[in-house]
């Protein structure tokens, strides 16, 4: 059983999943407390957790392959940065039309 599970984990990128939870669960508290919290301690977190989603956004669109891509570009479709939107950085977004842009 425990096998089972641990390929499961595997196979469906768990740590990728709590990765997901964290960030966007740190934002919210980030952004949901901003009148509690110093601007010298809010800035170099927030930076951290939008560099943090941007490596979250580089993991779906190159790891994740037994995850369908609808759900790949639902957990990294957030802009938390402004830098690049997602369907800008992932050439695999539903909208492209060449097969050959994305390996399935």
């Amino acid at each position: 059983m425990a096998a089972a599970l641990t390929a499961f984990w595997r196979r469906y990128e768990g740590p990728t999943w709590i990765l997901a939870l964290v960030i966007y669960g740190s934002w919210m508290a980030l952004t949901s407390f901003h009148a509690l919290i110093p601007w010298w301690i809010m800035i170099p977190v927030g930076a951290y957790l939008v560099a943090w989603q941007f490596s979250l956004q580089h993991e779906t669109i190159h790891a994740m392959r037994f995850v369908p891509r609808w759900l790949r570009y639902a957990i990294a479709f957030p802009p938390l940065g402004l830098w690049f939107p997602y369907p800008i950085y992932n050439r695999c977004s539903p909208s492209t039309s060449s097969p050959t842009a994305c390996p399935r």
